[in-house]
Parts: structure tokens; C-alpha cells; sequence
């Protein structure tokens, strides 16, 4: 194996591993149903692993999670990685921004208006809709931005190592 792919498997372990952690709050943490996901692990379920950080920590997990994993398939030349993991995080902010009372209607009606009423679309709307803004949630993403941003930094594409200068012989 290479030293990219082995740095893209281990961005996307890094991305996976920040994902299992939010759905963990979730399942810890969360009510059933929070995520719109039926799940329910006996022994977990409820248990509330994570104290007052569960109401931010999904967010930040989120965004870095799928800013890593997004930087694993880019190329890892230029900044394709780093505008990877800015742009999940303007997906959460913007995400978020829309659950803000009157912005949340005007973005579903939005939605149904341009898009239709199908099941999709109404989950997204609802998302909207039933959604409550919060600022820590905003700060998280930003938050998980920088930490997918600092990964990407102390992993950084074989290719843009520091060339040493060469060992004279004998030495």
C-alpha cells in the first residue's frame, strides 16, 4: 500500500471513528427518535455517557467525521482536503442557521415549493422546522472544522514532506 492510500485509510478511520462517536451520543444521550433513527441498544440506551456535552458534541463529532472522510477521497494535492473540511463545516452552520425561528418556515416552504412535497423533502423540511437553533451547535461545527483542519495537518500528503538534506556518506 502506498503512503497516500495508507493516509486516506486513515483520514477515513479518523472521519469514521468522530462519526461513532456522535451516533454513540445519540444512543447514550438522546431521547429515541432524536436523530430519526429508531435505535435502541439495551445497556446504552438512556444511559447519559456524555452529561451536558451531548446537546453539542454531535455537531462537532459530525463535522469533523464527514470532513475527514471527504478529505480521504479528494485528491491530496493543492487544498482540495482543507476545502473539504470547510465546506462540511459551512453545511452545519448553514444547517443550523436554518432552525432559527421565521427562517425555518421561509426554508421549508422553500424547499416543498421548489422541490415537492415527496417523503425526502418533507424529512428535510421537518428537520426545519421542528429543529431548535443553538449557538453551542454552531460553535461545534466551527470547532469541528478545526479539528478535522488540524488532522489534515499533522497528516499531511507524502508529497509535501520537508525534504531533509542529504546525509553525507560515511555518516
Amino acid at each position: 500500500m502506498t503512503a497516500s492510500r495508507r493516509r486516506a485509510a486513515g483520514l477515513a478511520l479518523a472521519g469514521l471513528a468522530f462519526l461513532a462517536l456522535g451516533l454513540l451520543v445519540y444512543l447514550a444521550d438522546r431521547p429515541p427518535l432524536a436523530a430519526r433513527l429508531p435505535l435502541h441498544v439495551p445497556g446504552v440506551s438512556g444511559a447519559r455517557w456524555f452529561g451536558s456535552a451531548a446537546d453539542w458534541l454531535p455537531a462537532l463529532a459530525h463535522t469533523a467525521g464527514f470532513g475527514l472522510l471527504t478529505a480521504a477521497v479528494l485528491p491530496p494535492r493543492g487544498r482540495w482536503a482543507l476545502a473539504g473540511c470547510v465546506f462540511w463545516g459551512l453545511v452545519n452552520v448553514l444547517a443550523e442557521v436554518g432552525q432559527l425561528p421565521r427562517v425555518d418556515q421561509l426554508l421549508a416552504a422553500l424547499l416543498v415549493d421548489t422541490l415537492g412535497d415527496g417523503r425526502a423533502v418533507a424529512f428535510v423540511a421537518q428537520y426545519f422546522t421542528l429543529g431548535t437553533f443553538d449557538p453551542l451547535d454552531v460553535a461545534a461545527a466551527v470547532a469541528g472544522t478545526l479539528v478535522a483542519l488540524l488532522v489534515l495537518r499533522a497528516w499531511p500528503p507524502p508529497d509535501s514532506a520537508v525534504a531533509r538534506p542529504p546525509v553525507p556518506p560515511g555518516h
